[in-house]
């Protein structure tokens, strides 16, 4: 089969047993409140390993997930009869290939959304455990010109100042 969507019984999926990615209870029921809400709006990458068989090579933990709410056909994507390096190459590459957050349009974009929706709702879906996500929510009030910016004089160049939110740790270089 060439590279392509396809639908498939969760039956036919087989999960990597060479998945680097650590389990984490919080995050899979978040993960589960998630998909609930949302349905499943990422497809799962998989790779053929024999008739009607899968191994899914992006994804495992949301099979989980899907498995829990008790959903039993989902939309991958198919990456054919590929080796195992290759499968191994592409997780890591579609897991690891992501931007960096900024906290401080993370937590204005935050504040927005509890304009709207109960905080509490917001905790069952967020990947945040509650202190993190209260100190996010506390970074749109944090200006950093309130702190000292002056530049440490160093004996052969100056060295800007960094400023550290003091709620979530986020740095900005002065």
């Amino acid at each position: 089969m060439n590279k392509g969507f396809i639908r498939l019984k969760i039956g036919q999926l087989t999960k990597a047993d060479w998945n680097y990615k650590n389990d984490n209870d919080m995050i899979l029921r978040k993960l589960v409140e998630n998909i609930r809400r949302n349905g499943q709006v990422e497809n799962l990458i998989v790779r053929e390993i024999g008739e009607d068989q899968y191994e899914v090579i992006n994804g495992n933990h949301r099979i989980d997930a899907m498995q829990l709410i008790g959903i039993d056909e989902v939309m991958c994507f198919n990456l054919g009869k590929i080796s195992i390096n290759d499968a191994k190459r592409i997780a890591i590459e579609t897991n690891e290939t992501k931007f960096e957050t900024n906290e401080v349009l993370l937590s204005g974009l935050i504040n927005e959304i509890v304009q709207e929706y109960p905080i509490e709702e917001l905790r069952m879906t967020m990947p945040y455990d509650d202190e993190q996500l209260d100190d996010i929510l506390k970074l749109i009030h944090f200006n950093p010109d309130d702190y000292d910016n002056t530049v440490l004089e160093n004996d052969e160049e100056k060295q800007p100042t960094m400023i550290k939110c003091p709620n979530c740790g986020y740095e900005w270089e002065k």
